[in-house]
């Protein structure tokens, strides 16, 4: 469970403090994340900024035609 905090000052933002379990799981998500990193390092290390560009505008796409067709 999440605990929520609104700023006082500025009604729109809202910010969540972990529980302790929500930590942990925070912990091992961070982990993960940099295990993953690690591991394929070797993938991306030699592709340029012209192949990360066009993986990126695929995804983008990609990402706006999935949106579309689950309204």
């Amino acid at each position: 469970m999440n605990l929520w905090i609104q700023n006082v000052e500025n009604k729109k933002e809202i910010y969540f403090r972990l529980t302790a379990n929500g930590q942990k799981i925070n912990n091992v998500d961070q982990e993960l994340h940099q295990s993953f990193l690690e591991r394929d390092k070797e993938v991306f290390k030699n592709m340029t900024d012209n192949e990360f560009g066009t993986i990126f505008r695929f995804i983008g796409r990609y990402r706006y035609h999935l949106k579309n067709i689950t309204k």
